[in-house]
This record gives C-alpha cells, sequence and structure tokens, in this order.
C-alpha cells in the first residue's frame, strides 16, 4: 500500500469541501474517498507531467 493511500485513509473525515465541485457527507464521501484510495494512482495522477518524477 503506497503512503498516499494509508494517509487518505487515515484522514476518515466528516466533511469534505474542496474548492472545486460539491461538497460530500456521509456516506457518499466515505465511498468515494474509499474508491480514491483505492485507484489513486490511476484517478489522481496524470499520465503526464513535468512534476509526476
Amino acid at each position: 500500500m503506497s503512503d498516499r493511500r494509508k494517509k487518505l485513509e487515515a484522514l476518515k473525515p466528516k466533511i469534505a469541501i474542496t474548492g472545486h465541485g460539491l461538497p460530500m457527507i456521509g456516506e457518499e464521501l466515505t465511498n468515494n474517498l474509499q474508491k480514491l484510495a483505492n485507484n489513486f494512482e490511476q484517478i489522481a495522477l496524470p499520465n503526464h507531467s513535468k512534476y509526476l518524477n
């Protein structure tokens, strides 16, 4: 498990207001954070970027 995934799973927030998109709470937030943690490299990292390495 990557360090990013461990950190993300450890947060366990009750509400997320990110500055983009709609705020999330409850089961919707829990499910989406779990999905992001399980698929972090595919969802959160761009395929090409000068900042990847």
